[in-house]
């Protein structure tokens, strides 16, 4: 509530990305109530898994052409069904640390679906995720990019298509090697996603 009350950016945040204050008023109330659940504010590395952490799930490398961090999610190093509450804290904490030290700052987000099948595909996760970048976490945002999702996730992203907003449908795009560099530079990049 503290933030509420002495951060005009943390208002600003919400005040762009609602089109009524009816909507900024819910999705505040949304945010106070997931940093009260998830206790935000007392999350420290130690507050996760050992084993989800060494996964590599969540990490940053690189900047955009925009100049903007990127945040990768490796769908391949999550089990579907394992460390699922966890691993939805701990993207909430990293989006957190990101927001307290660069509020209004966008950063570009990957979903990098290399060696990834439907084992690795959470409905429960990617659902959060989609929230927390949306709603929890607003004007956080420029993009996500879904790298070399396999036909076989394509049904399953149709699903979580359809969860979504017009606005947020804008800016998730599907790229492969040949098409990420118009967002981002190769010397960007993880070495397995620039074509040689």
């Amino acid at each position: 509530m503290e933030m509420v009350q002495s951060n005009d950016k943390f208002l600003e945040c919400f005040l762009h990305t609602c089109p009524t204050l009816e909507e900024v008023t819910q999705d505040m109330d949304l945010t106070l109530k997931l940093r009260k659940e998830y206790t935000l504010n007392d999350l420290t590395m130690d507050s996760f898994p050992k084993e989800m952490l060494e996964r590599k799930i969540i990490y940053w490398h690189g900047k955009n052409k925009d100049g903007h961090k990127i945040m990768y999610f490796k769908v391949a190093h999550h089990k579907k069904g394992t460390y699922v509450e966890e691993l939805k804290k701990y993207m909430a904490y990293f989006l957190e640390q990101h927001f307290q030290e660069h509020m209004g700052e966008r950063i570009a987000v990957i979903f990098d679906f290399s060696g990834a099948g439907l084992l690795n595909m959470d409905l429960d996760v990617t659902r959060f995720i989609i929230s927390a970048l949306s709603t929890y976490f607003p004007s956080t945002t420029a993009y996500i990019l879904l790298f070399e999702m396999p036909m076989l996730l394509s049904a399953v992203w149709r699903i979580i298509r359809s969860w979504l907003s017009e606005a947020q449908k804008k800016k998730i795009f599907q790229v492969n090697k040949g098409s990420i560099q118009q967002y981002i530079a190769a010397d960007q990049l993880e070495d397995h996603m620039v074509k040689k």
